[in-house]
């Protein structure tokens, strides 16, 4: 069952309220762009109690799909620049110019003051969860990166390279790889430091700390930094 079949039982009001709610989580296991845990979040502040009220049910999913619709137009302008530019004989990808990600720690919108007010609600989010923890490795109780994906809708194939080869656009864990299992020790602070100077300012870092986002970090960190990156507006 694709995106529009579950957004279309949301909408369905013969349907029993909680039913109605299932099919949004539903459609999130498809969609969130900024962790599946995060964008249900994000979703109750910009629509209200949705597991309560139909008319914030209906907000939140117009939300949503608001924000797929804005990342399947990235993809699509993605595509075609891929295809402009093998006919050209530019057949290797720019270098730093990846497919769009649905998932990939930016909430797409119209507005860039949208994707930075949910950028930070994630970092909220990852903070809070993180707790004193000594190291960045993901746990079933905080892991509030994309989820491996087992129902996620396929992405437009794109040609990635020469060789030709399409792939389904994906992020996150089911694209890289989990978290390498080891402690990262002072990357920790350095980490928190930088998110928690995103959070204090609204992500509107000064320089020094934008020159950070860019890294190098270790593996287990780049989800919070596509986050902070997303909420100072590093990410268009």
């Amino acid at each position: 069952m694709g995106f529009g079949e579950r957004a279309r039982r949301v909408r369905d009001g013969r349907l029993a309220h909680g039913r109605r709610v299932a099919a949004l989580c539903s459609c999130v296991g498809l969609y969130h762009p900024i962790g599946h845990r995060a964008t249900l979040s994000f979703l109750a502040e910009l629509a209200g109690p949705y597991q309560r009220h139909e008319r914030a049910l209906l907000r939140a999913l117009e939300a949503l799909e608001a924000s797929r619709a804005v990342w399947r137009a990235e993809v699509t302008a993605y595509v075609a620049s891929r295809v402009h530019e093998k006919r050209l004989g530019r057949r290797p990808p720019p270098p730093g110019d990846p497919p769009r990600s649905r998932m990939s720690g930016h909430w797409y919108a119209s507005t860039p003051e949208l994707s930075r007010r949910a950028a930070v609600h994630a970092l909220k989010l990852w903070d809070l969860e993180l707790g004193p923890a000594r190291d960045l490795r993901p746990t079933p109780a905080r892991d509030l990166r994309p989820s491996p994906a087992r129902d996620v809708e396929p992405g437009p194939a794109v040609d990635l390279g020469p060789g030709g080869q399409g792939a389904p656009i994906l992020a996150g864990p089911a694209a890289t790889g989990p978290a390498p299992d080891r402690e990262l020790g002072p990357a920790v602070d350095e980490v928190r430091a930088l998110v928690r100077c995103c959070l204090a300012t609204g992500g509107r870092l000064p320089a020094e700390q934008l020159a950070a986002v860019a890294g190098p970090w270790p593996p287990s960190a780049r989800w919070p930094m596509a986050l902070v990156a997303s909420a100072a507006g590093l990410r268009k």
